[in-house]
């Protein structure tokens, strides 16, 4: 498996479980909306999607400044 695989599945694995917490955590007598659930789970997802590639993006950027020697 690739580094992006691995970081694919646990971040699915992650919004799910966010998911899930975020319903449990509703009051006994209240009623989430499975919309809501999948929108707060879709979030999350794509936050941790953006967190790693947008730092893969900074150790690319970094690496290049360092080749052509201006970092």
């Amino acid at each position: 498996m690739r580094p992006f695989h691995i970081v694919l599945v646990l971040s699915t694995a992650a919004a799910a479980v966010t998911a899930y917490g975020a319903r449990r955590a509703a009051t006994a007598g209240a009623h989430v909306p499975p919309e809501a659930v999948a929108l707060h789970g879709a979030a999350q997802f794509y936050r941790s999607l953006a967190e790693y590639f947008g730092r893969q993006a900074l150790r690319a950027e970094a690496s290049y400044w360092k080749v052509v020697g201006h970092g």
